[in-house]
């Protein structure tokens, strides 16, 4: 089957009755106009049943690249062009040569595009140019692409995948380091404002709180954002959370929650616009992966880069580094806890804008992934609520387990320190035990999520991913009988929450929903489903927090924690194979 076949096919498989085509023959061979009822297309004077040789063809963009009411001539673009496809793509209009394919974008375009020589010049200086040559994958890049892009879509698979895990790891990495070294203070004996709350715990619960509204706001910004905009708003967050820290450093600590949730607001929105850079690819399986390791292994790397801090240790090193390194460890100290987390944004800070140019140098999909993985776009309010309605109970099932699967990995991400102790790890003589569990951790789910790459079928791809995720809260359940029966230690223990937790917790995250966009192939972005039910989980984890301080105050973490993780077991199970059953039904091809 040529790539070009793969398209047809990809388009007349269409379960969720969104999109629909229409074949019929010209003088000069195949036409497939390719329309989308959600954005408003219509066909004009071809649209009757029957095509014939002579039956003119024009395609009305009620909304797009035309004024309204605006027509394109696709016989004319036909005679000229040869044998072609014409399909949406985010960035407008694609005229794709069966024979030699050419795609030719009409972005940018202006209303002399209606007329046959006028569309053939705005073509030769559209902003996107010509972006395919050949029937594989793409070839010359865009007018606008720069020298590294162009590079990237011509590098054989395996050095491109590697090359996109290093920026999305790596920006994702150096984002925590402006989220999470805070947790490494204890403010051990102080409480917010005299009350019964200790004082991290109101910090850890502002943070959260912080998080979880930019979840719900990022419903909109991150469904919507351009191809465009996607990296100078990284910049602007990661700026915006900076500046939150120094705010953090300067108040007094009973303030300190208004600074840590203006730094968690901004935050909340970096994985969605990292995720767009890697979703719709059929290598996304291991590159959402490859960007899952980041938050496993970072969360206890920048803790430890923390308490180094707080230390001395980092002033340490930089005393080695010659010239201007004395200067600065002399400087620096040993860090106090108000001002540690800016302090530690700050080393962090030239890695993330690294990484962020790196990410943004990574072409689009190609049209096969396009073909197999369904193409993404921005999804207006419209589409979003089409989706949650299609997939109501389903979407249910998995928000009503995120919601405390969040406050799960949450509380032991937090108080990792605070469980380490009470199974008689103190940090004292432990100093790196959160980042040799997180590493473990961090290789284990990279491996098993990585195996779904093998599975082409998307159905069953979203099917093993759900599987997986059952096994993941069942190894809660089994690890903790594990060390009650004192045949595992308290290492282990952590390092087993921690992998079934982040088994089930990543692919929400990821593959989850990239799968279930490629096997219903619903337009859209696998990033709505993502921060839907992010900003559930979130508001899951805000609730565990003031629950255990205020509900269960005399409960040590270590023993909130075991409980906790009883209760995550049975319901996350119950939870994960009836979505498991609903998605099986959901997503099973029609008879006949």
């Amino acid at each position: 089957m040529t790539h070009f076949e793969k398209l047809v096919e990809a388009m007349d498989d269409d379960p969720a009755g969104r999109l629909w085509t229409r074949h019929g023959f010209n003088p000069v061979g195949v036409v497939v106009p390719f329309c989308s009822r959600s954005q408003g297309y219509a066909l004009g004077a071809g649209a009757n049943p029957g095509l014939s040789a002579s039956t003119p063809l024009a395609l009305r963009l009620d909304k797009g690249i035309t004024r309204e009411g605006e027509t394109l001539d696709v016989l004319g673009l036909l005679q000229r062009l040869g044998p072609c496809e014409l399909r949406r793509h985010p960035e407008g209009v694609f005229l794709v040569r069966h024979k030699g394919i050419e795609v030719v974008s009409a972005e940018g375009l202006s209303r002399s595009c209606c007329t046959r020589d006028g569309l053939t010049a705005c073509c030769r200086t559209a902003k996107r140019g010509v972006l395919l040559s050949g029937m594989t994958e793409p070839d010359p890049s865009p007018a606008a692409a720069g020298r590294v892009t162009r590079w990237l879509e011509r590098a054989p698979a395996p050095l491109f995948v590697a090359i996109a895990i290093i920026a999305a790891f790596s920006t994702y990495f150096a984002m925590y380091a402006f989220r999470k070294p805070f947790a490494a203070a204890k403010f051990e004996g102080q409480f917010f404002l005299g009350t019964h709350i200790a004082l991290k715990t109101a910090i850890v619960i502002s943070q959260i709180l912080g998080y979880a509204v930019s979840k719900y706001v990022g419903i909109k910004v991150c469904s919507e954002v351009t191809p465009a905009r996607r990296a100078r708003l990284l910049l602007l967050l990661i700026g915006c959370a900076q500046a939150a820290l120094v705010l953090y450093g300067i108040l007094p600590d009973d303030w300190k929650v208004v600074a840590i949730f203006l730094n968690g607001f901004p935050l909340g929105m970096v994985w969605g616009l990292v995720v767009w850079y890697l979703e719709g690819r059929r290598t996304s399986e291991i590159l959402l992966a490859g960007l899952s390791l980041s938050f496993i292994i970072a969360s206890g790397v920048v803790k430890d880069f923390g308490r180094a801090m707080m230390e001395g240790a980092v002033a340490q090193w930089w005393t080695l580094l010659p010239v201007v390194g004395p200067a600065i460890g002399g400087a620096m100290g040993k860090v106090s806890e108000g001002w540690m987390p800016a302090v530690v944004g700050a080393h962090f800070l030239p890695v993330f804008l690294a990484s962020v140019w790196l990410l943004d140098q990574l072409p689009r999909p190609s049209v096969i992934d396009v073909a197999e993985r369904a193409g993404r776009e921005p999804m207006k309010g419209a589409d979003r609520l089409a989706f949650v309605k299609q997939f109501a109970v389903g979407l249910a099932l998995l928000c009503v387990a995120y919601f405390f699967l969040t406050a799960y990995r949450d509380f032991r991400d937090n108080y990792q320190v605070e469980i380490f102790d009470g199974l008689g790890y103190p940090y004292k003589a432990n100093k790196a035990i959160i980042t040799q569990t997180e590493t473990l951790v961090t290789f284990g789910v990279m491996g098993v999520l990585a195996l779904l790459n093998l599975v082409k079928d998307n159905r069953r791809g979203l099917l093993c991913a759900l599987g997986i995720m059952a096994g993941g809260v069942a190894l809660l359940g089994i690890s903790t009988m594990l060390l009650q029966a004192k045949l595992i230690s308290g290492f282990w223990w952590m390092t087993l929450t921690g992998l079934g937790s982040y088994l089930t917790y990543v692919p929400y995250g990821s593959v989850l929903f990239d799968r279930l966009m490629a096997s219903t192939r619903v337009a859209g972005t696998a990033v709505f489903a993502i921060y839907l039910a992010d900003a559930i989980g979130y508001t899951g984890s805000v609730g565990v927090q003031i629950f255990k301080d205020l509900g269960a105050g005399s409960m040590s973490r270590f023993a909130f924690f075991q409980g906790f993780t009883w209760f995550m077991c049975g319901f996350g199970v119950f939870c994960l194979l009836s979505t498991m059953v609903y998605f099986e039904r959901k997503t099973r091809p029609a008879k006949g």
